[in-house]
């Protein structure tokens, strides 16, 4: 029976090659949908606050300009500043001041890195989906290059 054992082993190494390969596969589209959505957005960086709502979250609010301290976390859980209830964004923002202070290109930067992390996630998600490769790069790229995200 050492024929059986070969065969068995080799539908193991065929099985183990695939998961490598598609391992490989995996990490190459992470590194695409990374490149393209900081080669897309990077110069944000560069840009300065904006008038739609940036005034109202960082550049007018003296509870976010305070960073982050006991106070501010509390006020960020409590507040309806904005006409929303969300205090993580406030918990950014503090964060973002605390270590950027009011430099714009430091606020950009990590909304950058969230779109990046998100459209990675994407990718994650619909990899549960089933569908092929192809099919979860583009809507990842969609989500990665997409100015309406």
């Amino acid at each position: 029976m050492p024929g059986v054992a070969v065969i068995c082993y080799r539908e193991q190494d065929v099985s183990l090659m695939d998961r490598d390969n598609n391992l490989r596969r995996t990490a190459l589209v992470c590194v695409l949908l990374t490149v393209v959505t900081l080669a897309t957005f990077w110069p944000v960086v560069r840009n300065d606050f904006i008038n739609l709502d940036d005034s109202n979250y960082v550049v007018e609010n003296s509870a976010v300009q305070a960073g982050l301290t006991w106070k501010a976390v509390a006020w960020a859980f409590t507040t309806g500043r904005g006409s929303n209830w969300h205090p993580l964004t406030w918990l950014s923002h503090m964060l973002d001041v605390q270590l950027f202070g009011l430099n714009p290109g430091g606020h950009h930067l990590t909304s950058l890195l969230l779109h990046t992390a998100n459209t990675l996630l994407l990718f994650f998600l619909l990899k549960h989906d089933r569908r092929a490769v192809a099919q979860r790069l583009c809507g990842g790229l969609v989500c990665a290059a997409s100015p309406a995200r």
